[in-house]
């Protein structure tokens, strides 16, 4: 084997190793990414409806009789 071929070798040999690496972090980044947007979409929802509950007692003028009923549950 002459010296040029067994560093082409070696370089093609390197090239696959890191490419296997590169695919294994994609794979790894594109699994994490998936968990972070359904633990995000999660909080966006909850607080939506926390905004919406926020919103009918602010429309209805319910603040005061929330109130009272809030400071009893906490009672």
């Amino acid at each position: 084997m002459t010296k040029a071929l067994a560093v082409a070798s070696s370089q093609e040999g390197n090239l696959f190793l890191m490419c296997s690496v590169m695919d294994y972090g994609v794979r790894f980044l594109h699994v994490s990414r998936f968990r972070s947007a359904k633990l995000t979409d999660q909080r966006i929802r909850i607080m939506n409806e926390v905004i919406v509950g926020i919103r009918v007692i602010k429309m209805y003028a319910w603040e005061y009789a929330f109130k009272r009923v809030v400071e009893q549950l906490r009672k």
